[in-house]
C-alpha cells in the first residue's frame, strides 16, 4: 500500500521492522530492492537484491532482470 501511495519512506520503514523478525525472508529483501529503486537509491537497491540473492538465487533473476530465457539457459526451441 506505501509503494502504490508512493510513500516510500514508510515503506522502508515497515519493511524493515519486518527483516527484524525474519532477517533471511526474501520478500522483505525483494520489496526493499524495488521501493529502493523507486527512491532512486540504488546502493542501497544493490544491497537488498545480494541479499535476495543468497536466500533465493532463482527469484532473484526476475528482480534482477535476468529473467529472459538466454539468462535463464533456456534453449530457444522447443523439445518435443
Amino acid at each position: 500500500l506505501y509503494k502504490r501511495a508512493k510513500r516510500y519512506d514508510d515503506a522502508v520503514s515497515i519493511l524493515n521492522r519486518g527483516l527484524e523478525v525474519a532477517p533471511d525472508f526474501y520478500n522483505l529483501h525483494s520489496e526493499l530492492t524495488k521501493v529502493y529503486r523507486l527512491k532512486g537509491d540504488e546502493p542501497s537497491a544493490a544491497e537488498h537484491l545480494a541479499r535476495a540473492e543468497k536466500i533465493n538465487p532463482a527469484r532473484a533473476r526476475k528482480l534482477r532482470g535476468d529473467d529472459s530465457k538466454e539468462a535463464l539457459g533456456a534453449s530457444s526451441t522447443i523439445q518435443r
